[in-house]
Parts: C-alpha cells; structure tokens; sequence
C-alpha cells in the first residue's frame, strides 16, 4: 500500500470514529435529510442523498449543504430557499 492509499485510508477511519463517536453529527445528518426531502418535493426536484452522506461531511467540518446552515446541533437557515425553510420549521 503507498502513503498515498495508507493516509486515505486513516482519514476514513478518523472520520467513521467521529460519526461513531458523535452523536449528535447523526442527528444533524437526519435533520439535514429529512429538511432536504422536504425541500426537494416543494421544488419538484429528486433528493437523493443519503443520511451517511451529510454526516461524512458533517464530520469533515462541513458548514452547509446547498445554502442551509446549522450551529452545530440544528439547522438555523437556507439562503437559497429561506421561504422553503421557514415553512419547514413552521410544521
């Protein structure tokens, strides 16, 4: 195995560790996937990501996804569709 793969191959680890380690990166993750399909169906869009996905990135440090923000326990806004969203949170 070369650095390259062998380095690759820990930062997978690190992150599966934090997602495992965090729970509250899984429950981000499915606010972000349930918040998404709400969204996607207003527009007339597919969403087809999955919860394992916004929570990979959560755990890399990612701050948003498409315009929607969090504070690290909840979404707080999308400025990209910030009616979609207040609707969302008005449910």
């Amino acid at each position: 195995m070369n650095n390259k793969n062998k380095s690759n191959e820990i930062l997978a680890k690190e992150i599966v560790d934090k997602i495992n380690n965090d729970s509250s990166i899984i429950i981000l993750a499915n606010e972000y996937h349930d918040y998404m399909d709400f969204r996607s169906a207003k527009e007339n869009l597919d969403h087809d990501l999955e919860v394992k996905y916004y929570a990979m990135y959560l755990a890399m440090g990612c701050a948003s996804f498409f315009g929607v923000y969090n504070d690290g326990k909840h979404l707080t806004r999308d400025d990209q569709k910030p009616d979609i969203f207040k609707e969302w949170m008005n449910q």
